[in-house]
């Protein structure tokens, strides 16, 4: 089976030496029992290769493209071949995902700058998806680390004639509204997949419409192992998107291992959830936030969550964890719809109310906390405490930006007051006003200034 990911004959030996890093990385002491004896490691584990085939290292232990084979020509370098194509394609889907209503666009590309600079590297693996579907109200398996906090599985949008005919139009409605930037999304969200028993019949649909396999994320991949295998086959027949299977223990690790081949998980993604696993990790958010601490988040989409259960349509993008969005998502606006045409109509008004151009007038303008500065002779950086840096150099951003960081960084005063206070002020900038309203609507453009959709006023 052709893939992007790999080529046909390497798909053996990548799949072996996947599941060798995965023992590595989510089996407490693996890595210390294979330091002290390498070769008896493999072959416990059934490696079919020596130590030398498998040593790399990285200049960088934080960027997994920064690794290198030890020695030439080992197999470890058709591994790393595919897990940079696997980056590849998590920022291609990033690109593709890009609204073509233009100005859906410009507040994404908003919220992904600001993202950049709250969340810093961790940024780089959300996609920031404009479209997914929710195709029950809750879920099932009740993850204790659910970093949403889904409800309980109450409600399954079943695949009646009636309900795929309105499936079907409420999908060509949203890339109409959207574009084809929409079909880079899931059919899930704070939900289960596999708790829907008409799943696949739904994806049919959606694949008709957008051409594509939306992926899956699933705590259920062992619910139903035909069923799982089944998908896992279709998956590589496509072969160009990855699932991501979640394991509640150690015990489901080995019960995967048990079930499926190596050659069977090679587009799976095995996410370790649990605690003994070396290189767990889990947000303070949602359900797993505990006596109210905050951080992080695990939400990747900007944009719209569509929930066909219940008829809903919210407008959200990723925030860090905190009490007033326990879930690391701010959800902006959710209505109820009847049909298609009407999801159309209040798509449409979400982007003319909460997708503004321009910071209003009136709004108080303010740095995000997160956000400080320096400046010099030379130049001017504005670095936040994730070290997202933006440089400015020019005589005239220099002089302009000594005399209004400090005020944005202060935030008590309105884009109005704030170009009247340097207007006033002899030896000030001494430019005229609409050039002042332009470097602030600039700053708003890059992802410094506070969002009051986001953090309203108090």
């Amino acid at each position: 089976m052709s893939s992007i990911f790999y080529d046909e004959k390497d798909l053996h030996d990548i799949a072996q030496i996947k599941r060798f890093m995965e023992i590595l990385t989510m089996v407490p002491g693996a890595k210390e029992e294979y330091k002290k004896d390498p070769e008896g490691f493999l072959l416990k584990n059934q490696v079919p290769f020596g130590r030398e085939e498998l040593e790399f290292k990285m200049t960088n232990r934080a960027d997994l493209r920064s690794a290198r084979a030890v020695h030439p020509g080992a197999k470890i370098e058709k591994y790393i071949e595919f897990t940079h194509k696997k980056l590849d394609w998590r920022d291609d889907l990033r690109n593709a995902s890009t609204p073509q209503n233009s100005t859906m666009k410009k507040w994404r590309d908003r919220q992904i700058i600001r993202c950049e600079g709250e969340f810093g590297y961790r940024n780089h693996s959300y996609i920031h998806t404009v479209l997914t579907l929710e195709l029950t109200s809750g879920c099932s398996v009740g993850c204790p680390y659910c970093g949403l906090n889904a409800g309980k599985l109450s409600r399954i949008y079943r695949a009646t004639p009636e309900n795929l005919e309105e499936w079907r139009a409420v999908l060509t409605a949203a890339k109409e509204v959207i574009g084809d930037g929409a079909g880079y999304g899931t059919c899930y969200y704070a939900t289960e997949p596999m708790d829907n028993p008409d799943y696949e019949k739904f994806v049919a649909v959606y694949r008709d419409v957008f051409g594509r396999l939306p992926q899956i994320t699933t705590a259920a991949s062992l619910r139903n192992k035909e069923r799982t295998r089944k998908l896992l086959q279709d998956m590589m027949e496509e072969g160009d998107t990855i699932y991501r299977f979640s394991l509640q223990s150690l015990e489901q690790l080995k019960e995967i291992r048990e079930t499926f081949t190596p050659e069977e998980l090679i587009l799976v993604e095995l996410l370790p959830q649990y605690k003994e696993a070396p290189d767990s990790h889990f947000v303070k958010a949602g359900r797993n936030a505990q006596e109210e601490e905050y951080g992080g988040t695990i939400a990747c989409l900007t944009g719209f969550v569509v929930n066909m259960a219940e008829h809903t349509i919210r407008l959200t993008t990723p925030v860090t964890a905190s009490e007033r969005y326990p879930t690391g998502e701010a959800i902006l606006c959710r209505e109820s719809f009847t049909d298609a045409e009407d999801l159309r109509r209040r798509m449409q008004d979400m982007i003319r109310t909460h997708m503004k151009l321009l910071i209003g007038p009136k709004e108080k303008i303010q740095l995000y906390p997160y956000f400080d500065y320096t400046v010099s002779s030379k130049c001017v950086k504005i670095m936040s405490k994730e070290y997202y840096t933006i440089r400015y150099d020019k005589p005239e951003e220099i002089l302009g930006m000594k005399e209004i960081l400090p005020l944005l960084k202060q935030g008590n005063m309105t884009k109005r007051e704030l170009v009247d206070c340097l207007q006033k002020e002899e030896g000030k900038w001494g430019v005229k006003p609409e050039f002042l309203f332009y470097f602030l609507n600039y700053f708003w453009k890059q992802g410094l200034l506070v969002d009051h959709d986001l953090y309203p006023e108090e």
